[in-house]
């Protein structure tokens, strides 16, 4: 349905989601300015969770009543997102104005139901510590292993929302197109996706292979326009912000790769998966979302990032979407870029033959709403990395210096070569465009409107493209700045200040800021850390056993400002703090040094406690975080196990780590 029909309920739900969250973000840069020692720092936590869970029953069932078009499931959404927003709105108030008086805000209880998350009633809640899946064999065990695994993190209820959908004669035609070009480019695939029905089955879901080719591929002929705009205005516009650097050689401590990615969206159900196949080279990567769709954007096709394999080839980003360089004429068919980064992960053994297999591949739906429809990504190594822009009708390949650095790379959610200035979609308004010799392309004026309240197909593609680009615009400076500011001292603990580095909120009261805004697309000071963060990950990938891959649910830092109006994204139970494992060379390797990792965390995280004075405002909270990390090392190393048995050990291990550093950074 066009957006301008949208039923008014929808309407009056997302404003007051939106509304919710930027009052919560707010909040919590109040929040973040509370010392780990203060009295009420504890109780304003707690306070603010509360109100994040009442947001995620909101946001859910506002997202039932959507689908049931019921009256009474939208009264119980707008009551309470209602409720929500008074809330929110109470805290924030309370934490300008110094009161020491807890809040009436009640608590909703959290249970587990039948899965290792955490559920308010039967509201699923996006756990804390971004839970690890491990799978090892056959292309088809390995999709029957995926299924299980997500069911027992998350439980039925994740795949039932995918499965038994009847597809339309017209559908089931697309489907078969969409699998006949992963037939051809990455065969691995139908095989995984044949498992993921089998083990969903299994795990019972009545999930067909239809059901989950589609969570792949999709089940709609590739866009004719830009965005999709052709087939009527998408449901909302999504803030893009994902971020993803990459440095080595002259620019690094030690001349090894290390890179830093974040994948910035409303956080959804994700998980990290390890993969151990038979054929091909052991690899990490983090797909957004379990069954390959967030929310506001919808359909993604399992794309994500970081990933890196044991060849010591990172894929770092997706390189700048939406790029939509290639002409259109060259759209159509082929592979989504989700199908794409496990193809070339699995296989390719350096940056080179990964940028070889991109080129390979059809141009594809370069015009899907996503702009991740299609191959095209940020890929390095030791040797350097480069950033595809366009695969032809012109081949843009990124590399570095081309925009000053000196042995690093940089994207977010725009095109920076200055040969970008081919697009059809550029070309129509060059009077409108500018470029900078480090930061790339950027509108000098959005003069039509912000988004989808432009009138007419060719204002809102002008729109979109202006709005998302003088937002990456911005992130493309603060990154080359920081980053040539750090040559020969960039390592991973640079990578972890980058996104823990605020920028700022622009002068004025909300209500002009948020004005201003819209008509300008003015705001203050940019960073790549900032409150739409949904994951932040640092690489060390190595040729062998040694990469590293580290992963923060949320924000790496506590109060960071949003990157514009509707771009905060906050989380319940948020921890900033990083899980880390190895790419070892087996399921048990890797599960061993998780364990290791963990028990020395808890160790210094024992020594600050032990150094706490026992009065301390801080310590309740803190122990609490210690029994849980000793609650989770307890789980004993499993010996000859299945891949299943090895990933419950490493969530444990895992979880275990973030507790036991959320300690340690709060005692630094």
């Amino acid at each position: 349905m066009a957006f301008a029909n949208r039923n008014g309920q929808a309407l009056k739900a997302r404003g007051l989601v939106e509304t919710a969250r930027t009052t919560l973000a707010l909040a919590n840069m109040e929040l973040a300015k509370m010392d780990c020692r203060h009295h009420l720092q504890t109780r304003r936590i707690w306070e603010f969770d509360q109100v994040m869970v009442s947001l995620t029953q909101g946001k859910w069932f506002a997202a039932r009543a959507m689908q049931s078009g019921d009256k009474a499931d939208w009264s119980d959404a707008l009551v309470q997102l209602r409720q929500t927003n008074a809330e929110a709105k109470s805290l924030h108030h309370a934490l300008l104005s110094g009161s020491e008086e807890p809040l009436p805000i009640s608590e909703r209880p959290l249970a587990q139901r039948n899965s290792e998350i955490l559920f308010a009633g039967d509201v699923p809640i996006v756990p804390p510590v971004n839970p690890i899946i491990l799978l090892q064999g056959s292309d088809f065990e390995m999709g029957r292993q995926y299924a299980r695994q997500v069911v027992e993190i998350f439980g039925k209820w994740v795949f039932a929302r995918q499965a038994g959908r009847p597809f339309s004669e017209a559908e089931k035609l697309e489907l078969s197109r969409w699998e006949a070009q992963m037939q051809q480019h990455a065969p691995e695939m139908i095989g995984f996706c044949q498992g993921w029905a089998a083990g969903a089955v299994e795990a019972g879901v009545p999930m067909s292979y239809e059901d989950v080719l589609n969570i792949w591929t999709g089940c709609r002929p590739p866009a004719r326009d830009y965005f999709g705009l052709d087939g009527g205005l998408p449901d909302d516009l999504y803030p893009p912000a994902c971020s993803g650097h990459a440095a080595w050689g002259r620019a690094t401590r030690d001349g090894r790769l290390v890179c830093g990615s974040s994948g910035d969206h409303d956080c959804g159900y994700m998980a990290t998966l390890v993969i151990y196949p038979e054929s091909g080279y052991p690899f990490i990567y983090t797909p957004f979302s379990v069954t390959g769709d967030l929310p506001k954007i919808g359909p993604v096709y399992m794309m994500g990032h970081p990933g890196m394999n044991n060849q010591g080839l990172a894929y770092v980003h997706h390189g700048g979407a939406p790029k939509m360089i290639e002409a259109p004429q060259s759209w159509g068919y082929g592979i989504r870029l989700g199908t794409a980064v496990f193809h070339i992960l699995r296989f390719a053994r350096s940056a080179e033959e990964a940028r070889q297999m991109e080129a390979s591949f059809p141009i594809g739906d370069v015009g899907d709403f996503s702009g991740v429809g299609y191959p095209g990504g940020f890929w390095a190594d030791e040797q350097g990395g480069f950033v595809t822009e366009s695969r032809q009708e012109p081949e843009i390949i990124r590399t570095a210096g081309q925009m000053g650095e000196t042995d690093f790379l940089l994207a977010n959610n725009s095109a920076l070569s200055r040969a970008a200035e081919a697009a059809a979609w550029l070309k129509a308004q060059r009077h409108n465009w500018d470029w900078d010799e480090h930061a790339g392309w950027y509108p000098k004026t959005l003069s039509f409107g912000t988004g989808l309240s432009a009138v007419g197909q060719e204002a809102q593609t002008q729109s979109l493209f202006a709005y998302i680009y003088l937002n990456s615009f911005g992130r493309n400076r603060y990154a080359f700045e920081q980053l040539n500011a750090g040559l020969g001292q960039i390592d991973a603990d640079f990578m972890r200040r980058l996104y823990r580095t605020a920028g700022s909120l622009p002068e004025g009261d909300w209500k002009h800021v948020t004005q201003q805004w819209r008509k300008t697309g003015a705001w203050g000071e940019y960073a790549s850390g900032h409150a739409s963060n949904a994951l932040v990950a640092v690489m060390q990938p190595e040729r062998g056993e040694g990469g590293r891959y580290a992963l923060c649910v949320g924000t790496a830092k506590r109060g960071l400002p949003p990157h514009s109006p509707t771009g905060a994204t906050p989380i319940y139970g948020e921890t900033n703090a990083f899980w880390e494992v190895r790419l070892a060379s087996s399921p048990s390797a890797l599960t061993a040094a998780a364990r290791q990792t963990a028990e020395q965390d808890a160790a210094a995280a024992r020594a600050r406690l032990e150094k706490l004075n026992p009065q301390d405002a801080a310590g309740a909270r803190l122990q609490a975080l210690l029994d849980a990390a000793e609650a989770d090392l307890a789980r004993p190393m499993p010996v000859d196990g299945e891949a299943a048995d090895y990933a419950r050990a490493v969530r444990a291990y895992t979880r275990a780590q973030v507790r036991a550093r959320q300690i340690v950074d709060a005692l630094e």
